[in-house]
């Protein structure tokens, strides 16, 4: 609780009311589903202030022109992933790999369509293969869980352009855009200095 401050005055327009409800909405949806994951990562070694930090990135993020810009076209359990992964590399959580938290977020919500949620992840339209730092391919037990274990579960070629795997977005367009977010989302942390936040870094 408190990550996110009342706004200073009560909005007087219908349309500002309108998106103050909406805004409400949004955020106990996105704070039930990190909370579920949570939760569920306990046994991992995610704990309270992994989940703070998740919470107040995603706020900040909400709340800061650039990052926002993450929520175009993406679904809002993306982001609350790549949220949960960062907060636990940074808050001790050195067991939450994003391998794990895509299976239980797969089991907690019952996801039918593996490919378009954790395969097909939007890419800013600037990126491209090119210009993108090179990522290790994922292993065929990581692609299972990717895809539920369905057959022929990489990203079809023509999509190469403009989607990736999840893991692929944090390393390549997440961190990049949120990395001081991140770092700064709860004050008085006593998060580790290093940085070890990029799954490409650590067993997933």
């Amino acid at each position: 609780g408190g990550v996110v401050a009342s706004p200073g005055a009560i909005p007087q327009t219908p349309a500002q009311r309108a998106l103050v409800v909406l805004a409400r909405r949004w955020w106990l949806r996105a704070s039930a589903v990190a909370a579920e994951l949570a939760k569920a990562l306990a046994k991992f070694g995610m704990g309270t202030k992994a989940l703070e930090r998740a919470l107040a990135t995603l706020a900040a993020i909400a709340s800061s022109p650039k990052p926002r810009a993450l929520f175009a076209d993406r679904n809002l359990h993306q982001l609350i992933m790549c949220a949960v992964f960062g907060a636990c590399k940074l808050e001790g959580g050195k067991e939450v790999t994003f391998i794990r938290i895509i299976d239980e977020h797969k089991r907690l919500f019952k996801v039918t369509d593996g490919q378009k949620l954790y395969v097909n992840v939007p890419l800013p339209l600037d990126e491209s293969p090119s210009s993108a730092p090179s990522t290790p391919a994922i292993g065929k037990s990581a692609a299972d869980v990717l895809t539920g274990g369905a057959a022929g579960g990489a990203a079809p070629p023509e999509a190469h352009h403009t989607s990736c795997n999840i893991i692929e977005f944090y390393n390549r367009v997440f961190i990049n855009t949120c990395k001081d977010v991140v770092l700064a989302a709860v004050g008085g942390s006593d998060a580790p200095v290093s940085y070890p936040m990029s799954p490409s870094a650590s067993k997933r």
